[in-house]
């Protein structure tokens, strides 16, 4: 992941059952462009927190703030990508997973010659 010559880089997928309104727009497309949800996959430089107390802050508001000054630049991937941000939804990709590996197992066949040493 780049950096430009901002305070940020972020990479937005393809919305989720969860999330259908997403998150944030592809800065070159403009903020009327459809919103996409962020990954959580992203760059900082240290002058994006500057002027921040060392208390929590939530990052949503103010990458959206960093964004309208255009000092985030954004990508979207197209592919699989999992949200596994909650206990819940690790455990369900697990488990599916986990299934999808036992069928391909189940549906293996050894094609060949046994060994004879």
């Amino acid at each position: 992941i780049h950096l430009d010559d901002g305070e940020a880089h972020i990479v937005l997928v393809e919305n989720p059952a969860h999330n259908p309104n997403g998150d944030f727009t592809l800065r070159h497309l403009g903020e009327d462009s459809p919103k996409y949800t962020f990954s959580g996959i992203s760059r900082f430089h240290q002058q994006f927190f500057a002027g921040m107390t060392a208390e929590s802050h939530r990052l949503g508001p103010l990458l959206k703030s960093k964004l309208a000054e255009q000092l985030v630049s954004t990508e979207l991937y197209i592919g699989r990508w999992d949200d596994i941000g909650t206990p819940e939804r690790l455990a369900q990709l697990n488990n599916s997973l986990t299934a999808q590996k036992n069928e391909s197992l189940s549906h293996s066949h050894i094609i060949g010659a046994p060994y004879v040493g």
